[in-house]
């Protein structure tokens, strides 16, 4: 028997672990889909959730093969066909860099959604000298050539990727869009978590996903894919990308929010964890 769609087998319901839209106890999905965003962690991530793989009994997918794009809708069922025609006693983890799909609008039960974000700056700084540019930021935007819009500067928001494939999730970002981010992640992510609080995400998600991710903050783990020392960036130019990245920001703090309201209950149940 495989997984198959919202008739056949469905997940539990959510609703009945959430608190003010927050889940707070322990879930226990089949599918988790980790939908990375990139330049947080995820390289770190992928290499800690290969080996709980192992350790806890689930597939890790990686989802490369099912190509670049699914704006239309004849790819997103073939990725959610790919997705879901797994065998029913077994469980299976998913990763990409990808916006959120609303599955259960293509006739699936909507599966666990885990996903990790960073501070928009510190992101954008960090995607800025990846690309191994030749000179600094700072010039990069004095000098007007950084508009952050087209080319390898470009980074897409944070926003993005759990706002979906909605048609308002692809144009300029505004509060609206802001909304319907928010809505998704009330709705399907069990645990957003922050790069910054890195061994804290770990705490949360082996709590609230146990088995997938038992043992998660008990692992000896490497920071990878880290840069080499970048120059620092000058207070004009943190102001400057703050004001770009105004709704970026506010998206982060609700984030942030929520998930150290999460961590408030998962350390009452690890009373000797230290943070």
């Amino acid at each position: 028997m495989i997984l198959g769609r919202q008739g056949e087998v469905r997940e539990q319901p959510m609703q009945q672990r959430y608190r003010d839209k927050l889940i707070l106890r322990p879930v226990y999905p089949r599918i988790v889909i980790y939908n990375r965003v990139p330049k947080c962690a995820s390289a770190t991530m992928l290499r800690i959730c290969r080996s709980l793989s192992q350790k806890n009994g689930f597939t890790f997918n990686n989802m490369k093969e099912t190509g670049r794009s699914h704006k239309e809708r004849a790819q997103q069922k073939r990725l959610a066909s790919w997705i879901f025609n797994r065998p029913l006693h077994g469980r299976h983890f998913f990763f990409k860099h990808m916006p959120y799909l609303n599955f259960s609008g293509l006739g699936y039960w909507e599966p666990r959604w885990i996903n990790i974000v960073r501070h928009p700056v510190k992101r954008l700084i960090s995607h800025y000298y990846f690309k191994r540019p030749l000179q600094t930021l700072d010039v990069c935007i004095q000098t007007g050539v950084c508009k952050f819009e087209r080319g390898k500067e470009r980074i897409v928001s944070q926003i993005c990727y759990f706002c979906g494939f909605n048609t308002q999730c692809r144009s300029r970002l505004t509060s609206q869009t802001f909304q319907v981010a928010k809505q998704v992640v009330e709705k399907v992510f069990v645990v957003v978590g922050l790069q910054e609080d890195l061994q804290s995400t770990l705490l949360v998600l082996e709590h609230l996903i146990p088995n997938f991710f038992s043992g998660a903050s008990k692992l000896n783990y490497e920071n990878w894919n880290i840069q080499a020392t970048k120059p620092s960036t000058s207070n004009r130019t943190l102001a400057a990308l703050e004001r770009k990245l105004k709704v970026d920001i506010e998206f982060y703090y609700y984030l942030q929010q929520r998930f150290y309201k999460q961590l408030e209950e998962v350390k009452r149940h690890y009373r000797g964890f230290k943070m």
